[in-house]
C-alpha cells in the first residue's frame, strides 16, 4: 500500500507542478509573438477554485449571522436545511460570525500555499496549514456520510450527502494535492 501512496505522490508532484503537462515539448509562441507558457499551474487553479469556493460559503454564512434566510422561508426551516437540528432557531450570531471568519480564512490559506497570499509565512507553518486544513475537511466530510449521525427526516440529511459533504470532500482533497505536490516550498 506505501508503494501505491508513493506512486501518487510521483504522479502528482510530476504532473500538477508548473509545466507538468508540457513536459518535453516546447512552449512555442504566442499569437502576438511572445513566449508560450508551458502547461498549466494547476496548484494555482486548484487553489483559486478552493479560495473562491470557501470565500462563497463565509458570505452566505455571514448572510445568514445577519438574519438572511435563503434558502428557506423562514428560520426553523433554515435550521432543519443548514444544520440538521431539530431547534427552531439559528445559533447565536458570534457564533455564525465566528464560522463565517473561519471558513473565509480557510479559503484564504490555498493562497498562502501557493505564494499569492501576500504574507510570507514559513514553509512549515504553511505546510501544517494545509495539512491540518485537509485534515478538518476531511474528517467534515466523512462525518457526513457517518451512518445515524443525522436524523434522516430533516432536508439537511438529503442536501448534505448529495451537497455538503461532496463540496467539502472537494475542498479537503484539494488541500491534500497543495500539501502533496509541496506548494509551500
Amino acid at each position: 500500500m506505501a508503494g501505491a501512496w508513493a506512486d501518487l505522490h510521483r504522479a502528482l508532484v510530476r504532473n500538477l507542478a508548473p509545466g507538468g503537462w508540457s513536459r518535453g515539448r516546447k512552449p512555442g509562441r504566442k499569437p502576438g509573438g511572445g513566449p508560450r507558457r508551458a502547461g498549466v499551474m494547476a496548484p494555482q487553479w486548484i487553489a483559486t477554485g478552493m479560495a473562491l469556493s470557501l470565500w462563497a460559503a463565509a458570505l452566505l454564512h455571514l448572510f445568514w449571522a445577519f438574519g438572511g434566510l435563503w434558502p428557506a422561508r423562514s428560520e426553523p426551516e433554515l435550521v432543519r436545511m443548514v444544520i440538521g437540528s431539530r431547534s427552531a432557531a439559528m445559533p447565536p450570531k458570534g457564533v455564525t460570525l465566528a464560522v463565517a471568519v473561519l471558513i473565509g480564512l480557510a479559503g484564504f490559506w490555498p493562497l498562502v500555499m501557493t505564494g499569492r497570499g501576500g504574507l510570507p509565512v514559513p514553509a512549515g507553518i504553511c505546510a501544517f496549514g494545509g495539512w491540518g486544513l485537509a485534515a478538518v475537511f476531511l474528517l467534515r466530510a466523512g462525518l457526513g456520510y457517518w451512518p445515524g449521525l443525522w436524523a434522516a427526516e430533516l432536508p439537511f440529511y438529503r442536501l448534505n450527502r448529495r451537497y455538503f459533504s461532496p463540496a467539502i470532500l472537494a475542498i479537503g482533497a484539494g488541500y491534500v494535492v497543495l500539501s502533496l505536490v509541496g506548494a509551500c516550498g
